[in-house]
């Protein structure tokens, strides 16, 4: 069987009725500190186009972290969009010597809703006590 097949039975498929959740490679990971995230959780959809697969908690907070790729791709002063919380103004991206992305400062920017020309961003929070508990954060 071709791939693109495949994709196609997937898209027509699984697609629609599995849960969306998300993870980061622990050795890429790389550090956000958002200026005005508070320490919060909301229940949001396990699947964007399909709320009767049901609810996951999401935890919010002023430490999180992104894949480096994503990092990578980000400018300063550009917004982004955190998937399932909203825009981010990126202030700082900053580099250990060797030029490698060690973090990036950021803002919230949740009154700016115009989410069509950013880039998509997944993420995780680290917020203490909330990992390996029944809370459900995740942190790498």
């Amino acid at each position: 069987m071709e791939w693109d097949k495949i994709w196609a039975v997937n898209r027509k498929v699984i697609d629609p009725v599995v849960p969306r959740f998300t993870a980061l490679q622990k050795d890429q990971a790389v550090l956000v500190n958002i200026a005005g995230a508070k320490v919060e959780s909301k229940d949001v959809a396990k699947h964007p186009k399909n709320e009767d697969i049901g609810l996951k908690k999401t935890w919010y907070g002023p430490k999180v972290y992104i894949e480096g790729p994503d990092a990578a791709c980000i400018k300063e002063e550009e917004v982004v969009t955190f998937i399932n919380w909203g825009n981010v103004i990126i202030n700082k991206i900053n580099k250990d010597s060797a030029g490698k992305i060690t973090s990036v400062d950021a803002k919230l920017n949740l009154d700016n809703t115009d989410y069509k020309k950013t880039q998509k961003i997944t993420w995780l929070t680290s917020v203490d006590g909330a990992v390996n508990s029944d809370k459900g954060a995740l942190t790498p």
